[in-house]
């Protein structure tokens, strides 16, 4: 039996771990951020989305880090580059944030740091929007778009489809459904 791999008796080869000391471009090119239906108007007022029309789309990563929501202290919209590699080359998962401001961050691309060694493996992409009232589910939400895949290129094309996602202040905070009932009257 044998492996794909070339195999040789003694220590494999050391495996080094990832520097970040380089940078490269992520590139959004024929693309669009999908906003989902039923976000709120709050939302739909702040991106100037016409809750009527079939065009629920963000077309700049600036826009979205910049907008401002109306349910959290401070902004929490972000930007997330995560470099996976796989391990052949170098170790290290990277994992950088960007917030409304940084000069890293333009209209349709990001300059993320990067292994300065040759590396495999996937770049994920997740980007945020900050935290609205959602009249529809009557909590805070987010709309979050992930995108990862092995890309050499650095080019992402394409719409992504966002999700909204429940927004808790408190990450312990459990979510109580409204309305609450307990023993059989509606408190």
């Amino acid at each position: 039996m044998s492996s794909c791999k070339d195999w040789e008796d003694g220590e494999p080869p050391a495996v080094i771990t990832c520097e970040y000391d380089s940078q490269e471009t992520i590139s959004f090119i024929n693309f669009g951020l999908k906003v989902p239906e039923y976000t709120g108007q709050f939302f739909d007022m702040a991106f100037g989305i016409n809750y009527a029309s079939s065009d629920r789309t963000i077309y700049f990563l600036t826009e979205v880090l910049e907008t401002k929501g109306n349910q959290a202290p401070e902004n929490v919209a972000d930007a997330e580059i995560r470099f996976i590699t796989d391990g052949d080359n170098c170790v290290n998962t990277g994992k950088f944030n960007f917030q409304a401001g940084d000069p890293e961050v333009g209209a349709t691309s990001i300059v993320a740091p990067a292994p300065s060694t040759r590396w495999t493996g996937d770049v994920k992409i997740t980007i945020r929007t900050d935290a609205f009232y959602s009249e529809h589910d009557n909590t805070a939400i987010t709309v979050t778009w992930i995108k990862q895949e092995n890309n050499p290129d650095n080019i992402i094309e394409g719409n992504l489809n966002g999700q909204k996602m429940p927004y808790r202040m408190d990450p312990q905070a459990v979510i109580i459904p409204t309305p609450i009932y307990g023993g059989g009257t509606l408190n």
